[in-house]
């Protein structure tokens, strides 16, 4: 029995060493083949990154063409409830999907995750959430997409500061009568157009929009009579 153990005490050692510290994942394209995701030792792939990620962690990605699609799919518990997949400051990263007819990044099942400053070009869909809760897009640009950013089966997510080239919109989890129940999005559908939104689905509402400002009404005029200026009296 203590061989069993000590097997089980090493391993929750390392569950919780790796409980108590979420990571941050490099990845270089240029980087030599075998890293293990250290600045010093870079992944070269942003799937060698995803190998090793847990919710929590950050993957920062240093500048160059990133030829791939990636599936974030459940991605495993760790030390903290936001992942985020970023380039790194002040680099240019672009990922390419190669003219693929589904997503070039999906974040699946793995609830509040981030996609920060990235290029993402050639694919049906740019970015898709597939019921995953509270994604976000910050600071991205999508090119070459009809679709730029896909929340299905989600409640809740946030786009901010982006360029998108294609729709943003999405299906809500949940039927209603036997339909799927669509969520309300705002659309991009013109290359360039930047901005800001939000959804929440099915039954909370966007911010309201400012009230109107109240109209000042003007002293109306009878026929042959004139108004004096500023007084409202009439002569």
């Amino acid at each position: 029995m203590r061989p069993l153990w000590g097997f089980m005490a090493v391993a929750a050692a390392i569950c919780a060493a790796r409980v108590a510290h979420a990571a941050e994942w490099w990845v270089d394209q240029a980087a030599a083949a075998g890293g293990d995701g250290s600045v010093a030792r870079p992944f070269r792939t942003i799937n060698d990154a995803k190998a090793a990620l847990a919710t929590g962690d950050t993957i920062s990605i240093k500048g160059g063409t990133y030829r791939e699609t990636v599936d974030f799919w459940h991605v495993p518990a760790g030390a903290g409830a936001r992942t985020t997949v970023r380039a790194a400051p002040g680099e240019q990263v672009i990922i390419d999907g190669g003219q693929t007819d589904g997503f070039v990044l999906q974040a699946g099942e793995t609830p509040n995750m981030t996609f920060q400053d990235l290029v993402i070009r050639n694919g049906a869909t740019g970015i898709s959430f597939y019921q995953t809760d509270g994604g976000e897009v910050i600071g991205c640009i999508t090119q070459g997409t009809s679709e730029a950013v896909s929340f299905y089966f989600s409640s809740h997510g946030y786009v901010m500061g982006s360029t998108l080239e294609g729709s943003v919109g999405g299906k809500a989890s949940g039927r209603r009568g036997g339909q799927e129940r669509r969520m309300h999005l705002p659309r991009w559908r013109a290359r360039g157009a930047a901005g800001s939104s939000w959804f929440r689905h099915p039954r909370s509402q966007p911010p309201a929009a400012p009230a109107a400002k109240a109209r000042t009404r003007r002293p109306q005029r009878r026929a042959g009579a004139s108004v004096v200026a500023g007084s409202g009296r009439k002569r």
